[in-house]
């Protein structure tokens, strides 16, 4: 396994700190099943199935 860092807004970060981990390890995983598809699809793609993860997390 591999480490990367991701910038996001303040708000996201401190709930990251404090969340469980447990929390921590489910969120770990949604996130590399989404950079997986992500990469998996050409450029056009892969800002749609953004636009798609952004409108079903809200």
């Amino acid at each position: 396994m591999d480490r990367i860092v991701l910038e996001v807004d303040d708000s996201s970060a401190k709930k990251w700190r404090y969340a469980s981990q447990e929390k921590k390890s489910q969120l770990n995983y949604t996130i590399n099943r989404i950079l997986k598809k992500a990469f998996d699809k050409d450029e056009d793609d892969f800002w749609q199935f953004l636009d798609r993860v952004g409108r079903k997390a809200e």
